[in-house]
């Protein structure tokens, strides 16, 4: 089959009830009835074929209550969408293809297909309307940059039609005219004929039968109309129709679904009434369900608010610790260590010199006069994961890596333990800088949120959040990264639990709370 089936999807769903891994109030029918989800889906925007844990989630999902997996064209250069083909081809000895719901999105110009149209001139570039987000990403709706994505996400993941192909993030171009000081007006008028344009090409695809349903993935849907870079819903149902009545001379389009962020921080879709519809407001997620659209939530865990990226969820620390004097023994042991080497570079100077020569720089094994400031400052995990990319791992392999080629085999220094130690003095370090920032997190956090709601620590807050959006009024489908087993485990665990109600009033409180 091409698509998935109501029959190929109720069948995998009463399977799921039947192990006891899914309760049928988690269940709902979708793309106009014609298939069946649980209302958990697989977000892949961080994963990848090269990962076999990566691999070994996506399996584990797909048989503990998953059955619809949201990817882009972009997402790892494609490496996303080579996974969900590599995982179909093992899920197809249990359950076939028309089983599985699949959702793309297109948009994004990254890796090849850049390259390929850097190569054309510059009046073949300008057909594409591109946005440059930078040198490396530009972002076009275009009728052509769709149908080639289309073709190279039909042709990633192995599969002849793909049931939900979405626009991903057409608000660049607003972002874009803003920057570039045009009227608000006149750049919304542009950039709804250019959505007419990718509605026009994604009915005509429609027909051709590669795809089933098309929509609209953004992340300015729930924002205020005076919003310069907001795309409104009600205008998409408008643009939808009118290409209806051009094509088929009636109202029955395929604009089917859209996805937009929401979580406990960013609950704008579930509360603000931010879209006029025949004369009433609606929220977002109140006009999708009164349009009978389906609803994708994205980043149901990873939060925007006041500047900043705040993870929803909690991990691992000891709450008898303060941290700060572990840390400190810590960068002791590692001061002690790189004394040691300073000791024995004082007895090697001419050699320290070349060594300084081939790695072109001058200190070797100093990282304890500049990393302690920023570790005591740095309360973000992220933050702290991208100094050791671009900084501390670079700085400790060259240092070690020219020790090993001046000093190998010295009988008077054991460089092989030497390496071991302090090796393991970063390992030790990081676990530590880890669990002293997921209890900030926590305390700053999530604690606030924990007393506006009541809440213990015997559910993982993950789950909390993850359980309210799902008891939001429709039924949206929350898709969630889950990039190991243990975030497959936490986040299925939402299918067998019981509804909450008043979600939308939970929301509302939070915010209040948070303001």
């Amino acid at each position: 089959m091409k698509f998935a089936n109501i029959l190929s999807t109720k069948e995998l769903i009463q399977k799921f009830e039947t192990r006891g891994v899914v309760r049928s109030h988690r269940t709902r029918s979708i793309l106009r009835s014609e298939v069946m989800t649980t209302q958990l889906g697989f977000g892949t925007y961080r994963v990848h074929v090269d990962s076999p844990e990566h691999e070994t989630s996506m399996v584990v999902a797909l048989q503990s209550g998953v059955n619809l997996i949201d990817t882009s064209s972009n997402y790892g250069y494609g490496g996303s969408e080579e996974l969900i083909s590599k995982v179909l081809d093992k899920m197809s000895k249990e359950d076939s293809r028309d089983s599985f719901i699949i959702v793309t999105k297109s948009g994004y110009i990254q890796g090849a297909l850049l390259e390929q149209i850097l190569k054309l001139d510059l009046e073949e570039q300008a057909k594409f309307e591109a946005v440059k987000l930078s040198e490396n990403c530009w972002h076009s709706v275009h009728p052509d940059i769709l149908l080639m994505q289309m073709e190279q996400s039909l042709k990633r993941m192995n599969i002849d039609a793909l049931d939900v192909m979405l626009l991903h993030n057409p608000e660049y171009f607003l972002q874009d005219c803003q920057k570039q000081g045009i009227e608000q007006k006149a750049a919304q008028e542009v950039f709804y004929a250019r959505v007419k344009k990718s509605f026009l090409f994604l009915e005509s695809q429609v027909q051709a039968k590669k795809i089933k349903y098309y929509g609209v993935s953004s992340n300015t849907l729930c924002l205020d109309e005076t919003r310069y870079d907001r795309v409104s819903l009600s205008k998409l149902n408008e643009i939808a129709l009118e290409c209806a009545q051009e094509l088929y001379s009636n109202d029955k389009h395929n604009f089917q679904v859209i996805q937009f962020p929401c979580n406990l921080f960013e609950s704008k879709g579930a509360i603000d009434k931010n879209n006029v519809y025949q004369g009433q407001e609606y929220t977002t997620i109140e006009l999708a369900n009164t349009l009978k659209l389906d609803v994708l939530f994205n980043r149901p865990l990873n939060a925007f608010h006041e500047g900043r990226l705040i993870r929803l969820a909690q991990g691992d620390y000891n709450p008898d610790l303060k941290y700060s004097y572990e840390i400190e023994q810590a960068f002791k042991k590692i001061d002690d260590l790189e004394n040691s080497a300073q000791v024995y570079f004082d007895n090697h100077k001419k050699v320290i010199g070349k060594m300084r020569e081939a790695a072109r720089r001058t200190g070797f094994f100093e990282v304890v006069k500049s990393l302690p400031d920023f570790v005591e400052k740095c309360r973000d995990n992220e933050e702290y994961f991208q100094m050791v990319q671009t900084w501390l791992w670079p700085y400790i392999s060259t240092s070690l890596d020219c020790f090993h080629k001046f000093f190998e085999g010295d009988e008077h220094f054991d460089l092989s333990q030497f390496t071991n130690d302090y090796l393991k003095s970063f390992d030790a370090l990081e676990k530590l800088i880890i669990q002293r920032n997921n209890q900030f997190h926590v305390q700053y956090n999530l604690d606030p949120i924990k007393k506006c709601l009541s809440l213990d620590d015997s559910i993982p807050f993950s789950q909390v959040s993850l359980n309210i959006l799902a008891s939001l009024p429709g039924k949206p489908v929350v898709l969630n990264g889950m990039r190991d087993l243990k975030w497959v485990k936490d986040s299925t665990s939402i299918l067998i639990e019981d509804q909450v109600s008043s979600s939308v009033e939970l929301l509302k409180e939070i915010r209040d709370s948070l303001t």
